[in-house]
């Protein structure tokens, strides 16, 4: 995956319709300006962007966006797809840091546990290089994407990606078994946000 980003945080994610009030740190670039041919789910997703002033990167031969969520517990990478002809968007949370080997196991079982009773959306784990990520997605044949099921796949998908990363960093780095960090993630309410989660933004260079 690609490392270059530019950041960003949202406000009151919870309150995911509301128009967002911090100022425009980088401007992101707008449909008249991009290629002659833009797909309608893809112009959806820009156009949603845009309006919640979320900074955004084209990527993948231009058919996804790339752009970075910093919540209560930690900040990752995010990806957008729009697959046009299967009429389908996708949007990943990719975890910050991959399952080493030996802890892929023991990921796979709590990954399982975290997807059993999730109403939108799963996680997933590849066990080649150990990468985890959070999915939502849609298939929007002969239907239309609007803004609003936009706004709901992307902010369900950040919030539980940041309500479930202390158990993925737990079964990671600590000594605890993936029914343990389950009963303790699941103990706690969902993820909120609010202005002590704002930081600067910043161009992130490729390392």
């Amino acid at each position: 995956m690609p490392i270059g980003y530019t950041h960003f945080t949202i406000l009151a994610v919870l309150h995911h319709y509301k128009r967002f009030s911090q100022p425009h740190y980088l401007e992101s670039p707008s449909i008249d300006f991009m290629s002659n041919y833009i797909s309608d789910i893809l112009t959806t997703l820009i156009e949603v962007f845009n309006a919640d002033d979320l900074p955004f990167t084209r990527v993948e031969d231009d058919t996804a966006l790339s752009l970075a969520f910093k919540g209560e517990n930690g900040q990752w990478m995010c990806y957008a797809r729009a697959k046009e002809v299967k009429e389908q968007f996708i949007f990943y949370s990719i975890c910050p840091v991959n399952a080493p080997d030996e802890r892929r196991r023991d990921m796979t079982e709590f990954l399982a546990r975290a997807n059993y009773g999730l109403p939108i959306g799963n996680f997933e784990l590849d066990f080649r290089d150990g990468e985890i990520r959070y999915k939502t997605s849609i298939d929007v044949e002969g239907a239309e994407l609007t803004p609003a099921l936009v706004r709901s796949l992307v902010y369900t998908n950040v919030m539980t990606m940041d309500t479930y990363l202390p158990g993925i960093m737990a079964i990671i780095y600590g000594n605890i078994s993936p029914e343990d960090a389950i009963a303790q993630i699941e103990m706690r309410s969902p993820a909120s946000f609010d202005d002590s989660a704002v930081v600067s933004t910043e161009d992130k260079g490729t390392e």
